[in-house]
């Protein structure tokens, strides 16, 4: 599918955000801890960490946007921060990242991908997702864990499978 047929590498576009097919904006051990399973495929992605190092350096910048279109439905984006959990306190630093995020999705140059991931929470899917490797220390009913919950955020996973 060329680029201009996808709504995310437009909407990306609008953002001044360079998108890459599939998942290939992520790095390799990150891309292979997220996974689409039946029929659908991701469409693109984009580094936002990286489109943004520079002009705001100092920010708690979330990592990535994946576009996907599963069998059925709608396009639409999901945003995957790989980050370590291996101590309680990562999780302010995770709602960090995620205010970043939802700032960045109310401007306007980013409406588009606003809408996209709208149409995630709408098609069920989790729409902001915490990835981890080694261990994890948020457990199923801490304090953390309800923390991230109230924020739209779900406990670390160490795969995401959709």
């Amino acid at each position: 599918m060329a680029q201009a047929d996808s709504l995310f590498a437009l909407a990306c576009q609008q953002a001044n955000l360079t998108p890459q097919p599939g998942k290939q904006a992520m790095k390799g051990a990150e891309r292979d801890s997220v996974e689409l399973e039946g029929k659908g495929r991701w469409t693109h992605s984009v580094d936002l960490d990286g489109a943004h190092a520079k002009s705001e350096a100092q920010s708690p910048r979330w990592d990535y946007g994946l576009g996907l279109r599963r069998q059925g439905a709608a396009e639409c984006a999901v945003w995957v921060e790989p980050h370590p959990a291996n101590s309680t306190g990562e999780v302010n630093k995770m709602l960090a990242k995620l205010r970043w995020l939802q700032d960045k999705l109310k401007q306007p140059a980013y409406a588009k991908l606003a809408a996209l991931t709208q149409e995630a929470s709408q098609q069920n899917l989790p729409v902001h997702v915490w990835l981890y490797s080694g261990g994890c220390a948020i457990r199923p009913g801490s304090r953390e864990a309800r923390l991230l919950a109230q924020a739209g955020l779900n406990r670390p996973l160490r795969q995401l499978k959709l």
